[in-house]
Parts: C-alpha cells; sequence; structure tokens
C-alpha cells in the first residue's frame, strides 16, 4: 500500500511519497493454563503458543477440557469473555491488531477424584437408610399382623 502526500510551498511544490507496509496476518498470544486443548480456525493448540490470524478474519475458537476438567475462564485481550463460550465454542471478534488469548482450565469438582470416596459414602449410607427404613416397616407390619 503506498500513501502519496501533495506539499505546497510558496512559490515551488513538492511531492512526498510515503510508504508504508500493512500486516496481512495478526498474531494471537494464546496462553492454557490446565489441561485441555484450543482450536483456532481449525489449528489445534496444547501449550501456550503463537498462532497466526488472517487480517480482517473472524476468529472461530472451539475450548476442549481434558477429562476431568472445565473450562474456567476465557480472557481476550484482558477482558472475560467466558460468558460468550457456547457449547465450547466462541466466536472473536475481526482482528485489527495482535491480540493475546488466556483459556483456563480446571478439574471439574463435580467429578470425585481418584481416591475420592465421599461419593462412595453418600451412597452407602442411602443404601444403609433404605434397609433399615425396610426393617422398620417389615416390623410395623409384622406386630400389625399378629396382634390378637
Amino acid at each position: 500500500m503506498s500513501l502519496t502526500i501533495s506539499i505546497s510551498a510558496l512559490a515551488s511544490s513538492t511531492n512526498t511519497t510515503l510508504l508504508t507496509t500493512v500486516p496481512s496476518h495478526f498474531v494471537i498470544d494464546v496462553t492454557i493454563v490446565g489441561n485441555g486443548r484450543v482450536i483456532i480456525n481449525e489449528t489445534e493448540i496444547t501449550q501456550s503458543t503463537q498462532s497466526l490470524i488472517e487480517r480482517h478474519k473472524a476468529v472461530g475458537i472451539r475450548l476442549l477440557p481434558g477429562d476431568n476438567n472445565r473450562v474456567d475462564s476465557v480472557i481476550y485481550n484482558g477482558t472475560s469473555v467466558v460468558a460468550k463460550v457456547n457449547n465450547g465454542e466462541i466466536l472473536l471478534p475481526t482482528l485489527e491488531k495482535n491480540a493475546e488469548l488466556k483459556v483456563t482450565f480446571v478439574v471439574d469438582s463435580a467429578t470425585p477424584d481418584t481416591g475420592d470416596t465421599s461419593f462412595l459414602d453418600v451412597i452407602y449410607l442411602s443404601i444403609i437408610a433404605i434397609i433399615s427404613l425396610s426393617a422398620i416397616i417389615l416390623i410395623a407390619v409384622k406386630r400389625i399382623c399378629y396382634k390378637k
């Protein structure tokens, strides 16, 4: 792209030509924290890196948490955009300059960790409660049926 500027002086005229290069791509600095993958325009990223994006193109991103993980935060140029994530996908605005994207994945607390028995404890206590209640009902029915 070239830009021509005309400068007029008192008695003479001078033409000055200024040349500039407009980048065809911008860089997104991608930071991944935790266990997960980021796919930017069909390019998979598994660790923090830079990704080249064509100028004036929308940026489609898929967020793929690792096993037993979930997306905790998505920060784009210092602003949280996690609320814009829909089914693990987000469409970022058209790039006008270099950008930063930070995605944080965390362990999903709804999924018990290996060795975590709290979930099993609830099941065992529920089974014991059902058996105890059944025994009480059986005793009550037996007393009513055999009452003379």
